[in-house]
């Protein structure tokens, strides 16, 4: 009988401690679950302004928006590469400062992106933490840096698929800071 009363406890503290645990688990759960939905807001307000800032053409409001420095991926490489650059050297020429980006966005920012910048239907708001590796956190000021951000990315579709071709979208990769996300990089797809 003794035994049994034992038991009886014993089970009775195990199943409290593991009603708590799943208890807490689903709390951690919900509270990712709205970080996550504070981080893809946060990540749309950011949005809104780099693009009312690209459609005025905004030059010092789009610096402030943006990480010190920038990948693009489709951004012509100054120079030539060995043909046996590794790849962190090719990683490495993707990164520029971002008034080189700059220099080079014109040409990347066609009238069919400038045009569909705001139109919700043509944005897809994701998480882009398989890329992070892409970008530094060199390029955003010591005093505004995150030790664990977050990386979202905005894909803007600028040519609809269709039975022929299987459509285009323009890649905006940006990082989370103290001062919200930050443009950090820029790529196509395909």
């Amino acid at each position: 009988m003794r035994n049994s009363k034992r038991i009886c406890a014993l089970l009775a503290l195990v199943l409290s401690a593991t009603i708590a645990f799943a208890q807490t688990g689903m709390q951690v759960k919900q509270n990712n679950a709205v970080a996550e939905q504070a981080a893809m807001d946060k990540l749309q307000e950011a949005w809104s302004s780099f693009a009312d800032a690209l459609l005025q053409q905004d030059t010092a409001r789009l610096r402030s928006l943006s990480a010190t420095t920038v990948r693009c991926d489709v951004c012509p490489i100054d120079t030539i590469l060995p043909g046996n650059a590794s790849a962190e050297e090719y990683n490495k020429r993707k990164l520029m400062p971002f008034h080189d980006f700059l220099k080079k966005a014109p040409q990347l920012f066609y009238p069919a992106t400038l045009s569909r910048l705001k139109d919700t239907s043509k944005l897809m708001f994701t998480d882009n933490e398989h890329n992070a590796a892409l970008y530094p956190l060199s390029g955003i000021p010591k005093a505004i840096r995150l030790n664990h951000p977050r990386y979202k990315e905005v894909l803007l579709t600028v040519v609809d698929p269709s039975a022929d071709y299987e459509g285009a979208q323009q890649a905006f990769a940006f990082v989370e800071t103290k001062d919200g996300f930050k443009f950090c990089g820029y790529s196509t797809i395909p």
